[in-house]
């Protein structure tokens, strides 16, 4: 059996040269993996000498601890009676009522969803997926390319059967339609990645995953027909052997 240690001792480590942090009632040392950590060094440090389980669990798939530190980094455990109480940030957790919230189905554009979703959402998840780099140019860019597309009207032609179906990359899809790679699904709804996947399999759409989902290859796919069509986001990491591993 391993150390028990206070939330004392374990707050005494909060800087780069000795990182520890609290996951799942463990203590792992994870000072060597700070300056690796694909999100950058400050996303950890915030965290540093504290019990990181909220922040951590919604946003990395399970085992990826075991993957990425050696065992030794793992001290032991917390004394669960020393933990702080945690209170609930106001800014982050707003109440709102549900049933002001516009139903799915009465949404009738993508300006409706967006509405919907800053009420469903925490601030930090809709902060993390309305996030753009540098400057938002592209993201703004690629907003007014998605309104300038319009569909043209046909009159007189027969609509009794229609075909959306495609192919993407030489697999057929029913919609001419993908899912993008987002990192992090479960900020939004705890189904993550998965549940993004039981949705294209009911629609027939391809579903590209994120090399940084919230869940593993497995949890994603389970119970999807072997039929599906999904991708796989390839992100070459600085060390490489781990991108292609």
């Amino acid at each position: 059996m391993g150390k028990v240690y206070t939330y004392d001792e374990v707050s005494q480590h909060r800087t780069e040269d000795s990182c520890w942090v609290i996951l799942y009632g463990n203590v792992y040392d994870v000072t060597k993996f700070v300056p690796e950590h694909p999100g950058g060094a400050k996303i950890i440090l915030q965290l540093a000498g504290q019990d990181a389980t909220e922040e951590y669990d919604p946003i990395h798939p399970p085992g990826i601890l075991e993957e990425t530190l050696a065992p030794e980094c793992k001290l032991g455990t917390i004394d669960a009676s020393t933990l702080p109480s945690v209170e609930k940030s106001p800014v982050d957790e707003k109440e709102v009522d549900q049933d002001a919230i516009m139903p799915l189905d009465h949404c009738l554009n993508m300006d409706d969803i967006e509405a919907v979703a800053t009420k469903k959402m925490s601030k930090k998840a809709w902060a993390y997926y309305f996030s753009a780099a540098d400057d938002l140019k592209s993201k703004v860019l690629n907003n007014t390319v998605y309104s300038s597309i319009l569909l043209r009207p046909r009159v007189f032609v027969d609509i009794t059967n229609c075909d959306t179906s495609t192919t993407i990359l030489g697999n057929k899809v029913n919609i001419p339609l993908f899912v993008s790679p987002a990192a992090m699904a479960r900020l939004g709804h705890p189904d993550g990645e998965h549940g993004i996947a039981r949705a294209c399999n009911k629609y027939g759409a391809c579903q590209i995953i994120s090399n940084n989902a919230s869940q593993t290859p497995e949890q994603i796919l389970e119970g999807a027909p072997a039929d599906q069509v999904f991708g796989w986001q390839l992100y070459v990491q600085n060390d490489r052997k781990k991108s292609e591993d």
